[in-house]
């Protein structure tokens, strides 16, 4: 059967990726089928076959837009990439505070469909092998440049020690995609708000600083300030603390 014009269309091709996605964000690579995306779509089946190919290959382009047009990862930390090397410790904390800001922000953006934040998550669990390289080099700029700052600041750890340092990076923000709903339930709020996202932020820049025995991120004046109020509040039971309610069955 030959190819329609429709089909050709870039813009088709762009209601597929981003029909698809939401969907494999929902249930997996493998609990969606091709029919299920080109009903989502308003697409025909030969439309899906002319731009991708195949399943596991639109899973990929899926993925590519989200990390190179929404989740840019070296882009968000572009400022720690292009250290020069000879930064100090104050500018470094900095750099790497703005850049987890970044990240976090474009994960959870209110303006942005939630599918982006969960594919990239799901990705890490379900891609194909040979398909696991766009992540990986994706990801490759911000994990040399942690290699780096390790082995300025900490070149006693061991290789392992430091990839337990950049996982940990990644793993705080998609633990709070990943358990979304049982954190929202717990805070007894409807979404992440501002407060919330902030904490985060600081929590991914502590877990590098604290590894390599950098200054504490809420310590450094000015860092990043311009992104939004680095304090995330004083701590539960503290003195001025916000008292959520309590949702039914809370633990007394």
């Amino acid at each position: 059967m030959g190819t329609s014009r429709s089909d050709a269309d870039p813009d088709t091709r762009t209601r597929i990726v981003l029909a698809a996605g939401e969907l494999f964000a929902q249930r997996g690579l493998d609990g969606v089928g091709v029919r299920d995306i080109v009903t989502r779509a308003g697409v025909a089946l030969s439309a899906v076959n002319y731009h991708f190919g195949s399943k596991t290959e639109l899973y990929t382009a899926c993925l590519r837009y989200v990390l190179e047009e929404h989740i840019h990862v070296t882009r968000l930390f572009d400022a720690l990439i292009q250290d020069p090397g000879d930064r100090s410790a104050a500018d470094t904390v900095a750099a790497l505070l703005d850049g987890a800001r970044a990240f976090v922000s474009a994960t959870f953006a209110a303006e942005q469909p939630e599918w982006f934040g969960r594919i990239f998550m799901r990705a890490w669990l379900e891609l194909p092998a040979k398909q696991f390289a766009l992540l990986r080099d994706t990801l490759a700029p911000l994990d040399d440049a942690l290699r780096r700052l390790a082995g300025r600041h900490r070149p006693d750890l061991s290789r392992t020690q430091v990839q337990i340092m950049i996982n940990g990076l990644y793993a705080k923000v998609h633990m709070s995609m990943l358990a979304k709903d049982v954190i929202l339930e717990d805070l007894a709020c409807a979404d992440y708000d501002a407060h919330y996202l902030a904490g985060l932020a600081l929590d991914v820049a502590r877990g590098v600083t604290s590894t390599l025995g950098l200054p504490d991120p809420a310590t450094i004046h000015g860092a990043g300030r311009a992104g939004g109020e680095i304090d995330a509040g004083p701590a539960p039971g503290a003195a001025g603390a916000e008292k959520r309610p309590e949702r039914n069955g809370a633990h007394g």
